[in-house]
């Protein structure tokens, strides 16, 4: 079920894993946070860089962790295991949202846990709860002044789409912005596709890392590399990577058929 783990912690957190070391104070809302958006994993025995430290997995610790899980509202079946010396909670997406937690009500935003304040608790339920993170206006990413273009214009051409409608008509349709008090801001997954990231911290967390391994052992790293920029440049560059060292060839043993005479014959 974890044969992935390696990977896992070389990844770090993100929008659907959290790492912690023991099952503090803040486990509670951890847990509310993944609930409210679309679940995911805590590890507990780990630390916040991503090698394993290990936990108490005794009985006695995994009934005080369960205790806490007890206490967000409504009651959410989270799943809890032991894998050697340290403990997974999964937590599923919540189907009765928006979950508390005695500390308030948290939602994920991406590899954190943010608690909600008055107004979004109101568009939460505004929303009946069905906030994912790719929908997740971000009024303090405009799309003025960051736009990709070129990110744009390749997006454009590769799924066909026709610019009949001005720009700002086609990022609203693709849910990538939403208007704001009369601005139009990018959501989450706008930012990611059409924005120029480069400064933008959080957005650190999308990068993508090709590696070449020595051998199966993970050890040695021939090549590495880090992208960055937006969502289409990465997979280009990704593709150029694997394109640099999975080396192929094809050996034509023999072009007679066996049986039926032995002779190749071309068709018709």
């Amino acid at each position: 079920m974890f044969d992935n783990l390696d990977t896992i912690l070389s990844g770090g957190e993100s929008y659907t894993v959290e790492f912690k070391e023991s099952p503090d104070k803040d486990l509670p809302s951890e847990v509310c946070a993944f609930a409210n958006a679309s679940g995911g994993k805590v590890y507990i025995g780990i630390h916040d860089e991503g090698y394993i430290i290990g936990t108490d997995t005794s009985n006695v610790a995994r009934s005080r962790i369960q205790d806490t899980i007890n206490k967000i509202e409504p009651r959410l079946n989270v799943n809890m295991v032991v894998v050697d010396n340290i403990i997974v909670l999964t937590v599923p997406e919540g189907t009765h949202k928006p979950y508390s937690c005695p500390a308030g009500f948290y939602l994920r935003s991406g590899p954190n846990s943010q608690k909600l304040d008055r107004d979004s608790i109101i568009e939460f339920f505004q929303s009946e709860g069905r906030v994912r993170y790719d929908e997740i206006v971000r009024t303090d990413l405009p799309v003025e002044g960051m736009f990709n273009e070129e990110a744009y214009r390749k997006f454009i051409r590769l799924a066909g789409i026709s610019e009949v409608l001005d720009r700002k008509t086609i990022l609203r349709n693709l849910k990538c912005a939403s208007d704001v008090n009369g601005e139009l801001c990018f959501t989450n997954v706008g930012a990611l596709f059409f924005r120029n990231n480069e400064e933008d911290i959080e957005f650190r967390y999308a990068g993508l890392v090709c590696a070449l391994y020595k051998d199966t052992d993970k050890v040695f790293i021939l090549d590495a590399k880090e992208l960055n920029g937006d969502i289409m440049s990465k997979v280009d560059d990704a593709i150029l990577f694997l394109k640099k060292h999975l080396r192929m060839s094809y050996h034509i043993v023999s072009v007679r058929r066996e049986g039926h005479g032995g002779d190749f014959r071309r068709p018709g």
